[in-house]
């Protein structure tokens, strides 16, 4: 999976006891997969230990679904990203270029 990133992201997250962690984000280049479709695989220790695949109709929405579905996912665990002073942090946006 490192060998075609288009998305490495690190900062802290910050369970609701306060608790702060390293958070790491990779999200693989879409690829496609004849049965299911386009998808991107995610890496991020915080809310799965082992790499998984968000699926979309196109390589577009794969890497969108994929930035959607960590977001929900940390508001669902309660946790913020934030930065090493603390402050809130916002997940980047991947905006997937085919012919990077």
């Amino acid at each position: 999976m490192d060998d075609d990133i288009v998305c490495r992201f690190e900062a802290l997250a910050q369970d609701v006891d306060g608790t702060a962690t390293p958070f790491v984000l990779r999200v693989a280049r879409p690829q496609f997969d004849p049965a299911r479709g386009h998808y991107c695989e995610i890496y991020c220790p915080t809310l799965r230990k082992k790499p998984h695949k968000i699926f979309g109709v196109d390589e577009a929405q794969a890497c969108e679904l994929t930035i959607w579905f960590v977001r929900r996912r940390l508001v669902d665990l309660g946790i913020t990203i934030i930065d090493a002073d603390g402050t809130e942090f916002p997940l980047p946006e991947i905006a997937y270029d085919p012919d990077a």
